[in-house]
């Protein structure tokens, strides 16, 4: 009786802990983003340009024909700040060498590398 008993209480306390390490209250994957900018221009052809940028610096593009009923797929353009930190570029200083030093050959006897 007392090894149920155990086994009962391991099971109950396992429970509490992985509630405790994993328990989160359930939301969305991902934001709607608020807006911070919107502007409309006239495109070739009849068709208008929707312009939004996000209060992140995100901005999208849409063409309509001024309906709004059969607009294009939104497109991405990128950020309006940038891309964010340039990427570094890992090398050694061997290659370094190769790329920028002069091309010298092989030293000739008797003769100046110069």
């Amino acid at each position: 009786m007392a090894r149920k008993f155990f086994y009962v209480c391991a099971g109950l306390f396992l429970l509490a802990l992985s509630y405790h390490f994993g328990a989160s209250t359930a939301g969305a994957q991902v934001a709607a983003a608020q807006i911070a900018g919107f502007a409309i221009d006239g495109g070739p052809s009849g068709l208008q340009h929707v312009w939004v940028i996000d209060v992140s610096g995100n901005v999208y593009r849409r063409d309509t024909d001024g309906t709004f009923y059969d607009a294009l797929p939104a497109h991405a353009l990128g950020s309006f700040w940038g891309t964010g930190p340039t990427p570094a570029l890992h090398e050694s200083w061997g290659s370094l060498k190769a790329r920028y030093a002069p091309n010298r050959g092989a030293a000739k006897p008797g003769a100046v590398n110069r």
